[in-house]
């Protein structure tokens, strides 16, 4: 997982049990199987999650501030129903982007 990215690691259930259980490190390796370390390494790596002390919780930067959804790239993770959403630009910006005049 030298140089994997979260992209295709990244899922409703793991969000979810992240964001509700805010596990120890332990719990989340063990959830994870034998997999679990690196899939929590890459994850702080491209600061999907933060470690604080030995919890491990979504990095309140791509989390809305009533926790339903969660904002990685181009995807938004909808964290109260199983979808998620391609966000795309046109030659006026992203969506919800106003110039200043």
């Amino acid at each position: 997982m030298k140089h994997t990215s979260p992209d295709s690691i990244l899922s409703r259930e793991l969000l979810c049990f992240v964001r509700d259980l805010t596990p120890t490190i332990n719990d989340f390796v063990a959830r994870y199987g034998t997999d679990g370390a690196q899939l929590f390494h890459v994850l702080r790596k491209h600061e999907v999650v933060v470690q604080m002390g030995d919890r491990v919780r979504l990095n309140h930067r791509n989390l809305s501030p009533n926790g339903l959804r969660f904002v990685w790239g181009l995807r938004v993770y909808s964290l109260d129903s199983d979808v998620v959403v391609y966000i795309r630009s046109s030659s006026k910006g992203l969506p919800g982007h106003a110039e200043e005049t």
